[in-house]
């Protein structure tokens, strides 16, 4: 079993340097790094070229894209770089963001849940988020983590919604599954596409244990909660939900039945009334929608609705 870790960048000369160490020292050492910047315009180039000839790292490779991408193609065109060119079908693929700061035991023991659970295809982990005041500030991590089973389980998402929460940098991926959903992708995120295609299949896994810590900061490149509240923010959603549903659906065709077939179908539906209810503002979809509720992430989201599409009429 082979580890690649894919390190994307984009103006990240501020907290790149921690990231790089943590990457280096880690207890398991990767086959491979792969870090792709995105036409950085600050001195995050030099950073990362200069850090690779200090310490002579040969085994990591970087590359600047011919023009800007934005992040999920990115990542994506990453990811699909590294699980075309993987060899062994039970290769692992990690995703790296550019700010956060790794436990130097994350890819010995992601890689033994892996080994342990030939069913799994994806494995996230647990996370643990803060906020330095100055750059050198470091978070105090536990010394050591062994392996241990019990904090390893299957997750399935909340409800019937195929919505999940783990970010990108708290994944690991067999590269022959994501070879398998790479032609249904279509531009959607590609942490919120993978979970999704994982649990449709029955094969994502959740490791309880904090082996990454997340720095928060105000250029955080996510935010998609600061905006949801707000009725545009939800009919672009609704029209992505819509979107991936259709590419989980086409997934679904390829896979053994094991119970989520219907799950997907049922999401799909979900979507498609949801995405009329924004696009046509229309009470009869919303109605409608009452006998889906078991697919919303959290059940009262059903009257959010309401509130986003009919309240802004009334307001002044």
């Amino acid at each position: 079993m082979k580890i690649s870790i894919l390190l994307t960048s984009y103006n990240g000369e501020k907290y790149i340097t921690a990231l790089l160490d943590s990457l280096r020292l880690q207890s398991r050492k990767a086959d491979n790094i792969m870090i792709i910047d995105d036409r950085s315009s600050d001195s995050t180039k030099a950073i990362i070229e200069k850090y690779i000839d200090d310490y002579s790292l040969s085994d990591w490779s970087f590359s600047v894209n011919k023009k800007n991408l934005g992040w999920i193609k990115n990542f994506w065109f990453g990811i699909r770089a590294l699980s075309q060119n993987s060899k062994g079908a039970d290769d692992l693929i990690f995703i790296c963001d550019q700010d956060d700061l790794w436990h130097p035991d994350k890819l010995a023991v992601m890689e033994k849940n892996m080994l342990k659970n030939p069913k799994a295809d994806v494995l996230a982990s647990g996370k643990k988020d803060f906020k330095a005041k100055e750059i050198n500030d470091i978070p105090e991590m536990k010394k050591h983590y062994e392996y241990d089973p019990k904090k390893s389980r299957e997750f399935l998402g909340y409800n019937n919604s195929f919505e999940f929460f783990y970010p990108g940098c708290t994944l690991c991926a067999r590269a022959d599954f994501l070879r398998s959903i790479d032609k249904y992708w279509g531009d959607f995120r590609y942490d919120d596409y993978i979970l999704s295609s994982a649990a449709l299949k029955r094969s994502l896994y959740f490791y309880d244990e904090k082996l990454i810590f997340q720095r928060l900061h105000s250029n955080n490149t996510t935010k998609r909660g600061s905006d949801a509240g707000n009725y545009e923010y939800q009919k672009k959603e609704s029209r992505y939900n819509y979107k991936k549903s259709k590419a989980l659906m086409e997934f679904s065709k390829e896979l053994p039945k094991q119970g989520q077939a219907k799950k997907i179908k049922r999401l799909f539906k979900f979507s498609r009334i949801r995405n009329d209810l924004y696009e046509k503002s229309s009470i009869f979809s919303w109605l409608h929608l009452f006998f889906y509720t078991d697919c919303y992430y959290r059940r009262k989201a059903y009257f959010d609705d309401f509130k986003y599409v009919f309240r802004r009429y009334s307001s002044p």
